[in-house]
């Protein structure tokens, strides 16, 4: 009779369930276990360029070329100059070897864009490029200088769906996107479309004339130089925009958008979509408030979630009240979030506010708001079960308070119980803020729907 750990379709499952090192223990457990467990190990593979593990992948990749055929998803993260001849020749062999059989459906690279300038190697990009015939999702982020990208644009891929390129440090003169611009017009099964330019650079060659029938997400930061793009236009089915750059639109009038994010760059942002559906609104680099107020009134209807990125300064100790003011308009708010930032070089730090920020916020809602999720971020990791006097009275809905620390990193969750209509912290729990920023909402997080 056959054990369980016998039972290959048993055993699939079991290891679906557990983490990477409980997976690797399982495969050490004899032959069989073995066999069954490595195509999961290889289905997802994530590894640094620069840790110990990368060689010795790529030694197993060399030795058995037949274990590519079980990554499904590659994702290389640290990739930054310099490029050693070993450290080039590990990672070809890792692509070339994934290519020959076509199940590579996910390929990311990702560099340290404060990490010294150098191009990647030719016959890398290259290697990237002959992954074309099977790959859909493609993420690039990297300290990409000049036109090194070429192998790539010159590269036929059928079946993309997810398009992510990073160019923020490419050099701002003499660089020509025309290629890139080619590429994009090849790719009419996009879904996902997102660029990233040099900051205040134009990028001559950009032409935004693509269509994408399928297109849902799209996003642009920096460049621009097209007076007024037909691109959203010619692509009236986007659901999900980040514009942050100086680039024009014209205006899309009942467009099917319904999360949108918007920096203070974008110029006469409600004439492009007033009339679309907004229900999840972020507003990043606020200072022009009375702007944002016409604009939150414009979509208060459908709109559910509300985040304000505001800029203060270091040494601010005092929340505004100009932000405070902004809060109360949408009558039906499901989720709010309100986070000072102020710019140090090209990250985020979080503006020093106290603890009492919550009950200013809370009372400028006042008692009969609809909110359940509030997002805040803080100039230092605290519980709120150790600050009960930092929440005030409570909105009847209120069931969740995110407490950020850092731009982009972990925060406290605090859910909210109820006793004689006061609210006090019931658990506390540690959440990674994700890389998607239509995912940071904590009502999705959990599971909640929106109001209807």
């Amino acid at each position: 009779m056959s054990t369980p750990l016998q039972i290959p379709e048993l055993l699939i499952q079991i290891g679906e369930s557990l983490d990477h090192p409980s997976l690797v223990s399982l495969s050490h457990v004899d032959r069989f276990t073995y066999t069954v467990a490595t195509p999961l190990l290889l289905r997802d593979v994530a590894i640094s360029l620069k840790s110990k593990s990368f060689p010795l992948f790529a030694s197993a990749i060399r030795s058995n070329q037949s274990l590519a055929a079980f990554c499904k998803s590659l994702s290389f993260s640290n990739v930054q100059p310099p490029y050693s001849f070993e450290l080039q020749e590990n990672l070809i062999a890792i692509l070339n070897a994934a290519c020959v059989h076509h199940n590579l459906a996910s390929l990311s690279l990702q560099g340290m864009l404060n990490a010294g300038v150098g191009p990647l190697p030719e016959r890398v990009w290259i290697a990237i490029a002959a992954s074309g015939s099977s790959v859909e999702v493609l993420k690039l982020c990297m300290r990409i200088v000049k036109a090194e990208w070429m192998p790539l644009t010159n590269a036929h891929f059928t079946r993309l769906r997810v398009f992510h390129l990073d160019v923020r440090f490419a050099s701002s003169a003499g660089t020509d996107y025309a290629p890139l611009q080619h590429l994009l017009e090849s790719l009419s099964d996009l879904e996902d479309l997102d660029i990233y330019f040099p900051v205040f650079h134009p990028t001559p060659g950009m032409t935004w004339q693509s269509r994408h029938p399928c297109l849902k997400r799209f996003s642009i930061r920096g460049g621009g130089n097209i007076r007024n793009s037909k691109f959203l236009a010619r692509n009236p089915q986007i659901q999900t925009l980040r514009v942050h750059t100086e680039q024009a639109f014209e205006p899309v009038f009942d467009s099917p958008i319904h999360t949108l994010d918007l920096d203070s760059k974008f110029p006469n942002p409600w004439r492009a979509i007033i009339h679309s559906p907004i229900v999840h609104l972020c507003l990043r680099d606020v200072s022009n408030y009375p702007l944002v107020q016409q604009f939150i009134r414009a979509t208060q209807s459908t709109l559910r979630c509300l985040e304000i990125q505001f800029l203060g300064h270091p040494g601010d100790r005092h929340f505004p009240e100009s932000v405070l003011g902004l809060i109360i308009i949408p009558p039906t708010l499901d989720e709010l979030a309100v986070l000072g930032t102020w710019k140090n070089g090209f990250n985020l730090a979080p503006c020093a506010f106290p603890d009492t920020m919550i009950h200013q916020i809370l009372g400028a809602l006042g008692p009969n708001s609809s909110l359940r999720a509030l997002r805040v971020r803080c100039s230092k990791d605290f519980s709120l079960q150790d600050h009960p006097d930092a929440l005030g009275q409570l909105p009847p809905f209120l069931k969740y308070i995110s407490c950020e620390v850092h731009y982009n990193t972990k925060c406290r969750l605090h859910l909210i119980d109820r006793e004689d209509r006061k609210g006090f912290v019931s658990k506390t729990l540690r959440r990674r803020s994700p890389d998607d920023w239509a995912e940071k909402s904590v009502l999705r997080y959990f599971g909640e729907a929106w109001t209807e």
